[in-house]
């Protein structure tokens, strides 16, 4: 916020520009999604191609990182704004609260999970750079498409309902 000088904009400028750019914002979500997949997947195959040379693979590496934090960082930014429109008015901090609680149990048990497939990968290696990391790269993919999957199933199921899940929160009056 510093380095904007402190300047921010306004609910009504965000709602504009998603209600302007709807159909521009629904495909790049759609590529983030996809890139997500596709980091994983990357990070799984394509890095351990250049293991042991410095200049390829950190290129690759941050390159893939950065993408993955841009997807990470606009996936949940296009699902949140969507509860309202889900739940009732009445229960919508429940809402948000059990989607807050699902989010801490998958911080808790992924890193388990990819601990024990590590574990059951790597028999008797404890040096982290020897770790295959394949497979549990290969599990976070999976995450990837199931998500890519459940939101191609809520498009149809808002295409059905007409819950208007892409328009705007708030209209003007």
């Amino acid at each position: 916020m510093w380095l904007l000088c402190k300047l921010a904009p306004n609910f009504r400028t965000i709602s504009d520009f998603r209600k302007d750019n709807r159909k521009a914002i629904e495909k790049t979500f759609k590529e983030f999604n996809r890139l997500l997949i596709v980091c994983h997947l990357t990070f799984a195959f394509i890095l351990p191609m250049f293991k042991g040379q410095a200049v390829g693979g950190i290129i690759v590496a941050y390159v893939t990182i950065l993408v993955l934090g841009a997807s990470f960082s606009l996936v949940p930014a296009a699902l949140w704004p969507s509860i309202p429109k889900l739940v009732d008015a009445k229960v919508i901090g429940s809402a948000y609260a059990l989607i807050f609680w699902i989010q801490n149990i998958g911080l808790w048990l992924f890193p388990l999970l990819i601990g024990k497939i590590l574990d059951k990968k790597n028999p008797g290696v404890t040096d982290p750079v020897a770790l295959n990391y394949t497979w549990a790269l290969v599990m976070l993919a999976c995450l990837g498409i199931a998500a890519l999957i459940i939101g191609i199933i809520l498009k149809r199921v808002d295409a059905k309902k007409h819950l208007g899940l892409e328009l705007p929160n708030i209209t003007e009056e």
